[in-house]
């Protein structure tokens, strides 16, 4: 659901993921539906960045390149 002012909101939908369809193992099929939805995730945090609020502080240090920009 995407904020467009105070109280007006568009809502995004997708298609369903079909999971009965999914091959392999149950680890393989965990992982697909993982990366299936991981990637919507993605998608919408890329569409609207603003948008995003991450609560946990997954990762603690920042990849060497992004150091200098914090500073």
């Amino acid at each position: 659901m995407i904020e467009l002012a105070e109280k007006r909101y568009i809502l995004h939908l997708s298609e369903p993921f079909e999971t009965a369809s999914l091959a392999g193992d149950t680890q393989e099929r965990v992982a697909a539906v993982a990366t299936h939805y991981t990637a919507a995730v993605e998608a919408m945090v890329r569409a609207w960045p603003e948008q995003w609020l991450w609560m946990h502080n997954r990762w603690k240090t920042r990849p060497p390149e992004d150091v200098s920009a914090v500073n």
